[in-house]
């Protein structure tokens, strides 16, 4: 049976999202990482982050593992970040508000095409989508989406 792997799960996620969400300033797919930004990354900036996971066990009989993994994916923009979108200017909060709808379509429309080998997908839930206050000293917007993905890791002998 392969190992779990968080990290495995963690890159699914973010290749997923780099196939479905393009970078509104064109830098190619480079644009969503496994951390947080430093202050002086390029904006805008896609960061995801696991923040828990629950395990249970498939049943008395069965052989395998039920888990669901909550990540937080952050939508980071400058102040200073401007994208044309669609021949449409979008800087700051309307940025921001922008790839937060963007992520959140990419989620739930297309949880079909996203592949978590070695695993099975069960399902997506989107959590209580939350917006940062204006983060005055690094002239940052930031909107938070909890994303929790379901699957399940049956045991090989």
């Amino acid at each position: 049976m392969s190992t779990f792997s968080f990290e495995t799960l963690t890159w699914s996620l973010i290749t997923f999202l780099r196939s479905k969400i393009v970078d509104p300033i064109s830098r190619g797919s480079d644009w969503i990482y496994p951390d947080y930004p430093r202050a002086d990354a390029t904006m805008p900036r896609l960061s995801l982050i696991q923040t828990g996971s629950f395990s249970r066990e498939q049943g008395v009989g069965d052989q395998g593992t039920y888990w669901d993994v909550t990540f937080d994916i952050d939508v980071w923009v400058n102040k200073r970040s401007i994208a044309t979108i669609s021949g449409s200017k979008y800087t700051g909060s309307k940025l921001r508000n922008y790839l937060a709808d963007k992520v959140v379509s990419a989620v739930l429309d297309n949880r079909s095409d996203l592949t978590i080998s070695p695993y099975n997908l069960m399902g997506t839930v989107i959590g209580s989508v939350f917006t940062h206050p204006y983060d005055e000293e690094l002239e940052l917007y930031r909107k938070t989406i909890p994303v929790t993905v379901s699957i399940r890791r049956i045991k090989i002998s």
